[in-house]
């Protein structure tokens, strides 16, 4: 294999990384802002509804992070099975949106929506025990994590 192929490669290697890495942050933070409004959200139950907000977003930009890593996934296997002789250090992925699942397909893969759906089920739930409207709504290991956030 020609050197540059090689150094092209270890390049796109490069980005996608740094996607996956980027993924993976996104992922840390939105646990962490969502907590941290939950726990403010506590005091104030309306501040619990802006935690919505972070949670579509954190998704839609993790989804946008996948989604650039499976083009450039798709840019090494073409780079890989092409001819060393007329080789051109090209990014370009452009040409690569018909051989993976659409951004809204993205959106919705299972990997996503398992982490991003728990947390918005669980920020729903919370928001649903916080709000005066569902006082009537007795959900019980609610209760008890609501007892021991304010014991401690």
């Amino acid at each position: 294999m020609n050197e540059y192929k090689i150094a092209h490669l270890e390049m796109i290697q490069g980005v996608i990384n740094r996607m996956g890495n980027n993924s993976f942050i996104i992922k840390g933070w939105a646990v962490t802002l969502v907590s941290g409004l939950f726990a403010v959200s506590i005091e104030n139950y309306k501040i619990a509804f802006i935690s919505l907000v972070p949670i579509f977003l954190f998704w839609w930009l993790d989804t946008f992070f996948l989604y650039q890593e499976r083009l450039f996934r798709e840019l090494y296997k073409d780079i890989i099975l092409k001819d060393d002789s007329n080789f051109k250090f090209s990014m370009e992925v452009s040409g690569y949106y018909s051989n993976i699942d659409s951004f809204c397909k993205t959106l919705f893969s299972k990997t996503l929506c398992y982490f991003y759906g728990s947390i918005l089920l669980i920020a729903i739930i919370f928001i649903i025990y916080l709000n005066p409207i569902f006082e009537h709504i007795n959900i019980f290991f609610l209760d008890n994590f609501y007892l021991c956030i304010k014991t401690n």
